[in-house]
């Protein structure tokens, strides 16, 4: 889904912590994120994982919101949208681009429909 190399590529200086240190840029943020939060802590509600979503996701811009899908869609990891990248669980949520938007609730409606079929 995500190789170190490709987030190392577009990771951010942080010259205040030291001439080598580097964060994931925003848009790497926030897929590992919402992945960590899934795979670690079971699509937790606590404010400590969907603040540190929402903070990163208030920095992104509608073409970092894109490249974020376009790496979710490229790892099939489509169900970690399911929840609208748990941004709807705060109440001063950034805006999602629209067409952002209409993606993720087809993803839902994809994943919805697949589990059906399954159970069929």
């Amino acid at each position: 889904m995500l190789s170190h190399d490709e987030i190392a590529e577009r990771a951010t200086p942080l010259p205040a912590l030291g001439p080598d240190a580097r964060a994931a840029c925003g848009t790497d943020a926030l897929v590992l994120a919402c992945l960590h939060r899934a795979a670690h802590h079971r699509d937790s509600e606590e404010l400590l994982w969907l603040y540190d979503i929402h903070l990163i996701a208030c920095s992104l811009s509608d073409a970092d919101w894109t490249a974020a899908l376009t790496i979710v869609e490229r790892g099939s990891v489509k169900a970690v949208a399911r929840v609208d990248w748990p941004l709807r669980s705060i109440d001063s949520i950034p805006p999602v681009p629209v067409d952002i938007t209409r993606q993720l609730e087809r993803w839902r409606r994809d994943a919805v429909r697949g589990t059906l079929l399954r159970h069929l």
